[in-house]
């Protein structure tokens, strides 16, 4: 396999048309995208943990909104976890599940 041709099975996942990014119909407003794929996104199961907890730190264009989360009482692990979307599809409840998993 050539250095340049993705892997067979990233090209499969590729291939999957649920994968497809496409662009809304022209009567969709970004406001409409924004609500319904966050409100999909909030529906996923929610595995239990220790704890969830919000806290908001201090950043350059204001405060920014954090969620620590805790699979046990043990405290010696840690991930940060950013999530993409570029700022405009997305927020802490829509990744909730993700990161409780």
């Amino acid at each position: 396999m050539p250095d340049d041709a993705p892997d067979p099975a990233f090209g499969a996942l590729l291939a999957d048309p649920r994968m497809a990014l496409r662009r809304p119909p022209p009567h969709v407003s970004l406001t409409d995208l924004r609500r319904a794929a966050n409100a999909f996104q909030t529906r996923a199961p929610k595995p239990i943990i220790a704890s969830a907890v919000d806290h908001v730190v201090p950043g350059p264009g204001g405060p920014i909104p954090v969620r620590v989360y805790r699979p046990t009482l043990d405290r010696t692990a840690a991930i940060l976890f950013c999530p993409g979307g570029g700022s405009i599809l997305g927020n802490l409840d829509t990744h909730h599940a993700m990161c409780r998993t």
